[in-house]
């Protein structure tokens, strides 16, 4: 019975941490297919359309069907991340999973937003801007 509850101790120890894990390795893999997708479809837009991210066209460019074009993506933050980052915190220093999270997000809406001026047969994308913003929930 005593052997029982020692399996038990130990038991409630690793499963725990063997769940960490797996999911620590499944982000991990999941992250960067994203990151390879993502530069592929960086390139696919990127070698015929231009962007730029002045607020003004240049005095010698008229524009003759001009459109505005829009990219936007939620993200959120898994746990292992979020657990991992609380313990970095406690340490001081970057927190490079949420440093990860914002650049995929980033690059995840200039893709969306060139796919939309491909779409409308564009060659430059002027004044690209990037906006946060947090949603506690």
């Amino acid at each position: 019975m005593e052997n029982f509850f020692c399996f038990l101790n130990i038991a409630q120890i690793v499963i725990p941490v063997l769940l960490l894990l797996i999911c620590a390795f499944t982000r991990s893999y999941i992250n960067r297919k994203r990151r390879i997708f993502l530069a592929e479809e960086e390139a696919k837009y990127l070698d015929h359309i231009q962007i730029v991210n002045t607020k003004k066209l240049p005095d010698n460019l008229r524009c003759v069907n001009c459109v505005l074009v829009t990219g936007s993506v939620v993200v959120a933050n898994d746990i292992v991340s979020t657990f991992l980052s609380s313990l970095k915190g406690l340490l001081g220093g970057e927190l490079k999973n949420y440093t990860l999270l914002c650049d995929t997000a980033r690059r995840t809406v200039l893709v969306r937003l060139l796919a939309e001026a491909d779409s409308l047969y564009a060659d430059k994308v002027y004044n690209v801007r990037f906006e946060t913003a947090f949603i506690h929930g």
